[in-house]
């Protein structure tokens, strides 16, 4: 199956307007990996969550090919809502550069992404 065809069956199947999608509240951010560029970032809490939470990251492999952050946004969301966490979701199209660049955000702007990078969580499929 070619690729395009693949991520337009994903997305329908993802983005089926009967199921409830949680609310949360989301920010993009690019993480500074070096040499490689940037990774774009999503990170996603739970609506009007306050203080510190937990941070889960998601990482996809497969340098999306099957998928990106519109067919995962459902999962991405339903995530971070039900693990009362941070969700940071890397997006970056170059397998291998997701989880490192990431983990250094947490750790550098954990204050003011009130994540709390001592109760760390990962998670992903490929």
């Amino acid at each position: 199956m070619p690729p395009e065809k693949g991520r337009d069956i994903l997305l329908g199947l993802q983005s089926d307007p009967s199921v409830p999608r949680p609310d949360v509240d989301e920010e993009w951010v690019d993480v500074d990996a070096g040499e490689w560029g940037t990774v774009r970032t999503r990170i996603i809490r739970p609506k009007g969550a306050t203080g510190s939470l937990p941070v889960m990251f998601y990482i996809h492999g497969a340098g999306w090919v099957f998928g990106d952050d519109k067919t995962h946004d459902r999962l991405f969301r339903e995530l971070a809502v039900g693990a009362n966490a941070a969700g940071f979701f890397p997006v970056e199209q170059d397998l291998g550069l997701e989880v490192d660049p990431a983990a250094l955000l947490v750790h550098q702007r954990e204050d003011r992404r009130h994540a709390a990078a001592d109760r760390l969580a990962g998670d992903g499929d490929a």
